[in-house]
């Protein structure tokens, strides 16, 4: 598995559709079979590059339970938010330092992968000033 890339970025304005999921209910190809068709719908698109995105609540991989509910969401970078196509909203990633991790395959292997991600994260010492 590859090591992550830091990458310092700007804000970035997302359009897409999000769904609420568990792994236990995994609803990732209900979401991409919903934001595919529509996604030539959406103007001012920045590069073809697709996005996903999961926002996990606090202490979800503490005591972990595969049926807590999270926010999934399908997703493309865009210049400017203009009009919407129908179903679809704004996100945006704010600007800052950001760990990159590049997954190739099965939706069914990426548990393996944030088991992966969530050991580099208690390696990591995160300082405030």
């Amino acid at each position: 598995m590859q090591q992550p890339r830091i990458e310092v970025i700007e804000a970035k304005r997302i359009v897409g559709k999000r769904v609420r999921m568990s792994f236990a209910d995994d609803r990732t190809g209900q979401l991409w079979k919903s934001f595919m068709p529509q996604r030539h719908e959406i103007q001012q698109i920045v590069s073809p590059d697709l996005y996903s995105m999961q926002y996990y609540p606090l202490g979800f991989f503490t005591g972990f339970n595969p049926s807590t509910e999270f926010e999934k969401w399908a997703g493309i970078e865009v210049a400017e938010f203009g009009s919407l196509p129908a179903g679809m909203e704004p996100m945006i990633i704010p600007a800052g330092q950001y760990a990159v991790f590049f997954y190739r395959g099965l939706n069914t292997d990426t548990i393996g992968h944030l088991v992966h991600i969530r050991q580099l994260a208690a390696s990591v010492r995160i300082c405030t000033r």
